[in-house]
């Protein structure tokens, strides 16, 4: 009963006009409260089915069920741990979409401390700049100082939580006369002076782009297609499109059991593909116990 109550008033909460922009978690169905409205090509309502698999065997590896509205790249975390945990192997390199060019992934996916992996995922495209970019301005190691590079400090700054960051503002009588002002303002002829934003995850941006240019990206993405023939595999064969019981937990199941037929086909090929022995390992495999 008590339950049902705070269902209702949740539902009513989310019915409220709210400010434009507001992405609120909004309950989307009382019969099934954990369901949220997410973007796939489509809206639609429900869960997101996020899967992880070996490059080499194509064989599913780990698979989480968050609501559509979840966060795919940061899940990226919980996948290669549930497989390093079930496993017990230590997973180097993982290959992602553009989910996991965000800040805060690519800190806890390459932190040494904790996962510690090489990251493949393609960087968003940098804005053009005719100016200075953030990177030429050097922070102390402190986070508290800026020097623009003409050598002028400021410490007047306001941190931003919608961008990551702490914005810089550096003062119109430092930058009135310097020699460097052509370069740096993108309207030099008027009276202002220049505010820059240093991303706390400036350092984990830089890495990602640098790793984009080099022939290891290139290999490894040319092998990403395989996760998304994997996902194609279990919408179009196995009807993992639809969510055929209420509640997360429930749909897990279902999403572990269809992974569970998915990888047994895949097996028996890999099986089949094996000179000699192969017929021995198939019977085994499809007699055994």
């Amino acid at each position: 009963m008590w339950q049902a109550l705070q269902l209702a008033h949740r539902v009513l909460a989310d019915r409220e006009e709210r400010a434009k922009g507001d992405k609120a978690d909004k309950v989307v169905s009382v019969h099934d409260p954990e369901a949220r409205t997410g973007k796939h090509g489509d809206w639609y309502e429900g869960y997101l089915l996020d899967v992880a698999a070996d490059a080499d065997s194509e064989i599913i590896t780990a698979l989480n069920v968050l609501p559509a509205n979840g966060d795919e790249g940061a899940d990226a975390a919980t996948l290669i741990a549930q497989e390093e945990q079930a496993q017990g192997n230590d997973v180097e390199t993982v290959s992602m979409d553009g989910a996991g060019f965000r800040g805060q992934v690519l800190r806890e996916l390459t932190d040494p401390q904790r996962l510690s992996l090489e990251v493949i995922t393609p960087p968003t495209a940098e804005r053009e700049s005719t100016v200075f970019r953030p990177e030429a301005f050097t922070l102390d190691a402190q986070g508290e100082e800026l020097t623009c590079p003409d050598g002028q400090k400021t410490r007047r700054r306001s941190y931003s939580a919608r961008e990551n960051g702490w914005r810089f503002r550096f003062s119109i009588k430092q930058c009135r006369c310097c020699p460097l002002r052509g370069q740096c303002l993108q309207k030099p002829d008027k009276p202002s002076a220049r505010m820059v934003l240093k991303n706390a995850y400036e350092a984990e941006y830089r890495r990602a782009r640098a790793k984009a240019q080099t022939p290891e990206y290139a290999r490894v993405r040319q092998e990403h297609p395989k996760i998304e023939r994997k996902l194609g595999e279990l919408v179009r064969w196995h009807r993992a499109r639809r969510a055929r019981y209420w509640g997360r937990a429930k749909v897990l199941v279902q999403a572990l059991l269809t992974a569970v037929a998915v990888n047994v086909k895949r097996m028996v090929r890999l099986l089949d593909a094996v000179p000699e022995a192969g017929g021995t390992l198939r019977a085994e495999l499809v007699t055994g116990g």
